[in-house]
């Protein structure tokens, strides 16, 4: 299912993309819980030209990824929505929280190149964008939920693949 949707999102072998197709395909991929295709169709819902955009529940879906995978795109994505309050209520701490999630999760891995660099830098600018639009009594609040919310996430003990990282 969630293979059919992206060709219908990208186009490839079915012609010209069709993102009424690729929703339909996506949706139901989501819904059985494929983890990619909640991706997508979160992006589809945000970012297509052809569809309505329904940023609500391009939310919902961002947020499951992240409940169920932890993915960074999407703890990327959710911050965003929330600092700009697109389809969720507008909060700079809101949209800090997610941010550090995600480079607190992604941090843990191993650094071994520039993409991962790259991939950092991203996080820390996006935090920094959240923080400018925080008082210090709000940053303070956001940060003492933080530090309880990583260490119940483990986000304080790197990952090994127990091998020369």
């Amino acid at each position: 299912m969630a293979e059919l949707g992206r060709l219908y999102l990208e186009g490839s072998g079915v012609g010209t993309p069709n993102h009424q197709a690729a929703h339909r395909w996506l949706l139901r991929a989501a819904e059985a819980g494929e983890g990619q295709a909640m991706m997508d169709l979160a992006w589809l819902l945000s970012e297509s030209e052809s569809l309505p955009r329904d940023y609500f529940e391009a939310a919902h879906w961002y947020r499951k990824v992240v409940e169920e995978s932890g993915c960074f795109d999407a703890h990327l994505r959710l911050g965003s929505f929330h600092l700009n309050g697109q389809g969720v209520r507008k909060s700079a701490q809101e949209a800090y929280r997610w941010f550090s999630l995600g480079y607190a999760s992604l941090a843990r891995f191993p650094v071994h190149d520039a993409a991962d660099q790259e991939e950092l830098a991203k996080f820390s600018k996006a935090c920094d964008q959240a923080r400018q639009r925080l008082s210090d009594r709000e940053m303070t609040e956001v940060e003492t939920l933080l530090a309880e919310e990583k260490r119940k996430r483990h986000f304080d003990q790197p990952i090994s693949f127990g091998v020369d990282d």
